[in-house]
């Protein structure tokens, strides 16, 4: 998923459904709900305001891991 350029975002309060489409939680939902059996570990990340909770099933170490492989990847796609 891209982020959204916020600079071309219109000067008016801007909710979620401006940065986020919605569908892409139904279909990320429906794509992890399809693959749970295959699944061998998982981590999700949920974003509140400056809360920020996640869970999953991996060791500390490998949820670090994983989340460095996605880092990198993020970082690699560049700018928008």
């Amino acid at each position: 998923m891209k982020v959204k350029n916020l600079a071309k975002l219109p000067k008016r309060k801007v909710t979620i459904d401006d940065l986020l489409d919605v569908s892409d939680i139904s279909e990320a939902a429906a794509e992890l709900d399809k693959n749970k059996y295959e699944l061998d570990e998982f981590f999700l990340i949920t974003c509140k305001g400056d809360d920020v909770s996640w869970r999953g099933n991996a060791r500390k170490s490998r949820t670090i891991y994983l989340m460095e492989l996605v880092k990198k990847a993020i970082l690699e796609d560049g700018e928008d």
